[in-house]
């Protein structure tokens, strides 16, 4: 029983190790090196979105947000109106019924195209 109990000791002891000896657990040293919480806010606004925050930047992001949403929309209803095609089994009702959707969906996603090179064109004329 004793021995059970000073294997145990030691195990714990062991485990603990780095518990007890901070410059084995001090790696803050060489962790972070980076500029800060103002200067990863800083670097983000420079890779992706706008640094400042003004009304026609929200109206865009906005509208980029509706834009993406509609595709994404067309896209399943065009997924859905597939799988409607193919489980119709010859029945021609169904099948002009899927055929048109996906027709509708296509022409939806081609107005959201021409929508974003529209927004991209507004974009570049009022930002000079």
């Amino acid at each position: 029983m004793t021995r059970k109990l000073s294997l145990l000791f030691r195990s714990f002891l062991f485990a603990a190790l780095p518990l007890f000896l901070p410059q084995l657990t001090s790696a803050e040293d060489s962790a972070f090196t980076g500029p800060g919480l103002f200067g990863g806010i800083n670097w983000a606004g420079m890779v992706g979105g706008p640094s400042h925050l003004d009304a026609f930047s929200l109206v865009i992001a906005i509208i980029n947000f509706i834009l993406g949403f509609v595709s994404l929309a067309a896209v399943i209803v065009i997924i859905i109106a597939g799988i409607r095609l193919i489980i119709s089994q010859g029945n021609e009702e169904q099948k002009n019924t899927a055929q048109k959707s996906i027709l509708y969906a296509v022409i939806g996603l081609i107005v959201v195209i021409l929508s974003r090179i529209i927004v991209m064109i507004v974009v570049d004329i009022f930002s000079r």
